[in-house]
């Protein structure tokens, strides 16, 4: 009768490690797996925040060189259009009246 109580006694131990060995193995996977995503998170976040900032960055450039190359064509032709190349209210767009 005794060697039966140990025997049902080390049948409960067992199971009862078990689940908690069960309950460890989940934990842990979820952990990983929380993390796992929460670093793919950070790493899209990270590179979306990449590609917006370059995409300002050559917009911005394109329109300065657009401005720029608009300006240097409109002093160009103001200067064509002047009797004075020397004159810099030709920028502005106004004519020497005098010559």
């Amino acid at each position: 009768m005794m060697m039966i109580m140990m025997i049902v006694i080390l049948v409960v131990v067992v199971k009862v490690v078990v689940a908690v060995v069960v309950v460890v193995v989940v934990v842990v996977v979820v952990v990983v797996v929380v993390v796992v995503v929460a670093v793919v998170v950070v790493v899209v976040v990270v590179v979306v925040v990449v590609v917006v900032v370059v995409v300002v960055v050559v917009v911005v450039v394109v329109v300065v060189v657009v401005v720029a190359a608009a300006m240097i064509i409109i002093y160009n032709n103001n200067n064509n259009n002047s009797n004075n190349d020397n004159n810099i209210d030709s920028v502005l767009g106004y004519r020497n009246l005098s010559s």
